[in-house]
């Protein structure tokens, strides 16, 4: 019983390995990229985020529901987070320093979390918005072009094309840079950059929401106030430069 056990995990080890592979090959820019270059690692750690939020997310269907916000475009909601949390760190004369560090943890989660909303409502509202831009996202992106269709739902997904969209995007994770960088190039022709800082800040922002400020090791990731403003400043600069890209 024990061998077979065994057996039928290396076999689904294999599978998954299999499949991780042909998903990072379909993304590679260079197809002679093999498993050590810097690319392939940046889309494994992708895929595996990515398979992280779908088994966390369960049935959280409206997780992003909250950056809809009624009368107020992404980016203002982005711009009054990002200044509360400005003000918020100012404000923490008197505090007990374990005190000053868990309000400094809750603010860099909030700080990268109104990044994400920033980057899933702005392309959300960007391609639904416009027929040929919810056209070059179906053809173009490498999941979504896969859905299948019966012939004979085809009005009907026709006519739910766009939440049909939304659903989808809302399976992903868009504080995975990996995922989001091709996105906003391939469909909206906006270049993010290469922000290594983002990709750090977003390997502490786990450290914060999930282990309370923790790292694996278990020491305190000891936050200091120069360092969430310069995050915060880096975010905003991060963000003006999408929403200048759009203006032009």
């Amino acid at each position: 019983m024990g061998y077979h056990s065994d057996l039928q995990i290396e076999i689904q080890q294999e599978l998954e390995e299999e499949k991780m592979e042909e998903w990072i090959r379909e993304r590679l820019d260079d197809p002679d990229a093999n498993e050590i270059s810097a690319e392939w690692l940046e889309l494994q750690e992708a895929f595996y985020d990515q398979k992280e939020w779908e088994y966390n997310r369960s049935d959280e269907e409206e997780f992003y529901d909250e950056f809809e916000v009624e009368d107020k475009t992404p980016y203002e909601v982005f711009d009054s987070a990002l200044d509360s949390s400005s003000i918020l760190i100012k404000s923490n004369a008197g505090l007990a320093e374990s005190h000053r560090q868990n309000l400094y943890v809750m603010i860099y989660g909030h700080v990268i979390s109104a990044t994400e909303g920033y980057l899933y409502s702005t392309f959300v509202n960007l391609i639904t918005d416009s027929d040929s831009m919810l056209q070059k996202f179906i053809e173009k992106d490498l999941d979504y072009s896969r859905e299948k269709i019966c012939m004979r739902d085809f009005f009907t997904k026709k006519k739910s094309l766009k939440n049909d969209v939304k659903k989808f995007l809302k399976k992903i994770v868009f504080h995975n840079i990996s995922r989001v960088k091709p996105m906003y190039k391939k469909i909206l022709n906006i270049d993010v950059g290469n922000p290594q800082w983002l990709y750090r800040a977003i390997e502490k922002r786990h450290d914060c929401v999930h282990r309370a400020g923790f790292n694996h090791e278990g020491n305190s990731l000891d936050l200091q106030q120069e360092e969430i403003s310069a995050l915060i400043n880096s975010c905003l600069a991060f963000v003006n430069n999408i929403e200048a890209c759009i203006k032009k």
